[in-house]
């Protein structure tokens, strides 16, 4: 019997698409009518087609239950960044993240994630979360210490980072959480 609640817990990622709030952040999925903020999303902007394209693909993605995109949204409905949850198997996920160049190192990548995470715990049979970023990214390493990941492994110029929400790293999270 707790395997099977456990297995329909786990379904939860995919079965209904997460909504997520907080004081700085709202996490929701990618709508049409975001479609042209989407377009500065990344460094160099998107032609309409693209972005077009780009939410098309994020629908799919979680219909094939490969991949939740998730759209960073500030308080004022503007799209700041997106936060993706894939990889994901029956106790582990791998996440990745991108902020638009005029909200970095402003706190909603580090607040999005943290909301994340705490919805995983919470909701979902998920417990190791990793991460990965360039090795010469110190912005998104520092983003993922101050998180509570943790440097497993570099390869190839590739930095692996590593949550797990269970045990002792856990405890102490929740302890600066306040939680």
């Amino acid at each position: 019997m707790d395997r099977m609640k456990l297995h329909i817990k786990q379904q939860d990622l995919f079965h209904v698409f997460p909504i997520l709030h907080n004081e700085r952040v709202t996490l929701r999925r990618i709508q049409k009518k975001d479609i042209p903020q989407l377009q500065e999303i990344y460094d160099a902007p998107l032609p309409y087609e693209n972005a077009c394209m780009l939410e098309r693909e994020c629908e799919r993605w979680y219909k094939e239950r490969k991949e939740v995109v998730l759209g960073i949204f500030g308080k004022d409905g503007t799209l700041l960044g997106l936060l993706e949850i894939y990889h994901v198997s029956r106790r582990s996920a791998e996440i990745g993240y991108r902020i638009r160049n005029a909200y970095r190192r402003q706190g909603y990548a580090c607040s999005a994630l943290r909301l994340l995470m705490r919805y995983l715990k919470d909701k979902t049979g998920i417990y190791r979360i990793t991460a990965r970023t360039h090795a010469a990214n110190t912005a998104s390493a520092a983003l993922l210490q101050k998180c509570g990941f943790r440097k497993v492994r570099i390869k190839e110029n590739i930095s692996e980072y590593e949550f797990l929400l269970q045990g002792k790293s856990m405890v102490q999270w929740m302890a600066r959480e306040g939680i």
